[in-house]
């Protein structure tokens, strides 16, 4: 899907990231047009990017989100299955797991990345896995201290 190139999400990521009002360290929250709605999070500690789908997201976006600033990453995808595109949630999954090409890098703080499967409807949810990530990320010291762990499903 080459609606979207990373240079331009990676740009839009820093202009949200620079323009975050009273949130030091914002939540970086990305989802997909399909599934539950991203931009209602949208709040002085959330950023909230919308793709036509999250198999497009490349992993190293969620690097560079917390290397620019970002205080987590939330990505969610459809629910197994109801994809609009077939394989974006199981792909997704597995690329932030680490078993799919391209992969999360190893050094990438795994405390700080989240993923939950959310449709339509699901934003009560969605919200719900946010605010697990929001208490995870205030119980972390900065910066980062302890060795990068398996990827927490919220």
């Amino acid at each position: 899907m080459p609606q979207l190139t990373i240079g331009t999400l990676r740009t839009r990521l820093r202009a949200a990231l620079e323009s975050n009002g009273m949130a030091e360290r914002p939540i970086v929250v990305v989802g997909c047009d399909h599934g539950a709605s991203v931009e209602a999070l949208e709040a002085t500690d959330v950023r909230a990017f919308s793709l036509l789908c999250t198999g497009q997201l490349p992993p190293s976006f969620v690097e560079y989100a917390l290397r620019d600033g970002a205080a987590g990453v939330l990505v969610t995808a459809c629910r197994e299955g109801a994809c609009e595109f077939r394989f974006g949630t199981r792909w997704t999954e597995q690329r932030l797991a680490g078993t799919r090409e391209p992969h999360l890098r190893a050094s990438v703080e795994r405390d700080r990345v989240a993923f939950a499967q959310t449709g339509r409807g699901d934003e009560g949810a969605l919200g719900d896995a946010l605010d697990r990530l929001r208490a995870r990320i205030a119980a972390l010291p900065l910066p980062q201290t302890e060795p990068p762990r398996a990827l927490h499903h919220v």
